[in-house]
């Protein structure tokens, strides 16, 4: 949720830009804002459309969606490749369900994809042509071997460094 970039197309020198409130930049130092950064606040997550973050992006002729998708592939010199749905082209699609409350009510979909939308509402997703997930479930990955693998490598791991994790409440073991 960080715009990276200068305040303006015209004054280039202005220094990045930071959301105030974004992932990490209370906790890294690095990422808490300089002098002469712009600090745009954002009344919630919900809530892009009309922001002075908004603003800033349109006032550069950049849309949100196109960041992350053509602009991006384009950025990295795959534009003929990846970031639009053409045929030729190699594309991931992910699929939300939409009638989930952070879809509703129904505003602009792509600042609510963006900016509202989490992983709980991805029901299918097919990564270059192939179906990954569907009705929200996992096809590639056993979740109970997952599970299963990662007990069992959690106590080798705490046996190798001595470890035992104290359990301050009472533990009932499943089924």
């Amino acid at each position: 949720r960080h715009v990276r970039g200068t305040r303006n197309a015209a004054d280039p020198g202005a220094g990045p830009g930071l959301v105030r409130g974004g992932p990490g930049w209370q906790i890294v130092a690095d990422l808490a804002p300089a002098t002469g950064d712009l600090v745009i606040d954002k009344t919630g997550l919900s809530a892009f459309e009309g922001t002075a973050l908004d603003a800033e992006l349109r006032a550069r002729g950049i849309e949100a969606l196109e960041m992350a998708t053509i602009r991006g592939a384009d950025a990295i010199g795959m534009a003929d490749a990846i970031g639009s749905i053409e045929v030729g082209k190699k594309a991931d699609l992910v699929v939300h369900d939409a009638t989930e409350p952070q879809w509703v009510p129904r505003g602009d979909v792509v600042l609510q994809l963006i900016w509202s939308a989490e992983g709980e509402t991805v029901r299918d997703v097919i990564v270059d042509g192939v179906q990954v997930v569907a009705g929200g479930k996992c096809l590639t990955v056993d979740m109970d071997t997952l599970r299963a693998d990662a007990n069992v490598m959690a106590a080798e791991l705490l046996a190798r460094a001595g470890l035992e994790v104290a359990h301050r409440w009472p533990q009932i073991p499943a089924g």
